[in-house]
């Protein structure tokens, strides 16, 4: 009959028919274990089994007959057959996900080639991916954008120069204002100095910031008064392990109470990360903390006297590329007084080089000082400065 070969045209199978992955065929036997599933397959291929309806002598099938009632009720046996089997298609993706995802981070760093940069001794510079299984000590091979496969010899590229052990930076910035007689005045500096050795590593740092009101008939006011001068020494004795000692001055010209404190520590230090864009430093310690000076010093119970605590010291500098420079320095430090007393001073600096060869910069730096022991606890400062670096 014409309207059961409509009909007939569903067909519903419970089992794939070719060779599947194993995602594919645990899906298909999680298919089998459902009794529900099971009935409407039977559903659907009862509709399809059964005789047609018997046809009238001189009457012809139309479109409003039994088949079409046949036609739906597989029809929705059909959609539902189908929204499962989508169902087991993405539970089959996910058990999968994982082990892609695995693979994708094993061969991930193997696809990741190093990029170059090969200075020859004519000038030329050479910017491309090293081939390290191809390159020796003779001859290096390097994957050029434009050129290709380049092989360069070790006599045509010029040594890398050996860095300065000693390298110093200064810088400074002043600001002037006046406006009907009354002017501020703030001027600021900042010098650094760092001496690497192949064992040995010395940093010096100083800094003064002052500020000055003055008012159209007042005195002149101090707004700001504030130094600070460190040292810092470290002894490598392997590639991860360090030994450190480190001193540091601050001095506040207007705390109430502890105008001036110095901490101490001595302890191991950490390079988590050494390479030439990135470092990170770990350091930890034992310390000890003095502070004095100040009108309230004399009635202040920690002001004139020593205490022993633990220093943690974060330090981090990032050249992400030649024209700009990152540096965070984080010295917390728990302080055993009457009971513990957090101190902690938060540096973070930015510097701009316009130029490579000139050594000038322009930089932006923040300061954050907490101290519980001294009066007030907190003061930020915050200096935009022009320098020279030699």
């Amino acid at each position: 009959m014409q309207g059961a070969g409509k009909c007939s045209r569903l067909q519903i199978s419970m089992r794939p028919n070719q060779t599947r992955g194993e995602g594919a065929r645990l899906g298909a036997h999680t298919l089998e274990r459902f009794a529900a599933l099971k009935e409407i397959a039977s559903c659907a291929q009862t509709q399809i089994d059964a005789p047609s309806a018997k046809q009238h002598p001189g009457l012809a099938v139309t479109a409003q007959d039994h088949p079409v009632d046949c036609r739906l009720r597989a029809a929705h046996c059909c959609r539902s057959l189908v929204a499962i089997q989508r169902i087991f298609q993405l539970m089959t993706v996910l058990r999968t996900l994982p082990q892609a995802l695995l693979l994708t981070f094993l061969v991930a760093p193997a696809a990741i080639a190093e990029t170059v940069q090969i200075t020859l001794k004519n000038g030329d510079i050479i910017n491309g991916e090293l081939v390290e299984e191809e390159s020796s000590e003779t001859v290096k091979v390097v994957i050029h954008p434009q050129l290709g496969r380049l092989e360069v010899s070790q006599d045509a590229i010029k040594p890398k120069e050996k860095p300065p052990a000693w390298k110093s930076s200064i810088s400074a910035g002043v600001n002037a204002t006046d406006k009907d007689g009354n002017g501020t005045f703030s001027a600021n500096i900042n010098g650094a100095s760092r001496y690497n050795g192949e064992t040995d590593t010395l940093k010096i740092l100083g800094s003064l910031n002052y500020t000055r009101n003055n008012d159209k008939d007042k005195p002149a006011e101090i707004k700001t008064e504030k130094g600070m001068g460190s040292i810092r020494y470290e002894r490598k004795l392997s590639d991860s392990f360090r030994l450190y000692a480190q001193s540091e001055y601050d001095y506040n010209g207007l705390n109430k109470a502890g105008i001036n404190t110095l901490t101490n520590s001595l302890g191991a230090a950490f390079p988590v990360v050494d390479s030439e864009s990135l470092k990170l430093t770990l350091s930890v310690g034992p310390s000890l903390r003095w502070s004095d000076g100040g009108k309230g010093c004399d009635i202040d119970k920690y002001c004139g006297n020593t205490y022993g605590g633990g220093s943690f010291i974060t330090d981090i500098s990032w050249t992400p590329n030649p024209s700009f420079r990152f540096s965070i320095n984080n010295n917390f430090s728990a302080i055993s007084a009457d009971d513990v007393k957090p101190t902690n001073k938060f540096t973070a600096a930015i510097k701009f080089f316009p130029s490579f060869t000139s050594g000038l910069f322009t930089s932006l730096q923040f300061v954050s000082i907490y101290d519980s022991m001294n009066s007030p606890e907190q003061n930020n400062t915050v200096t935009g400065q022009v320098g020279v670096e030699f």
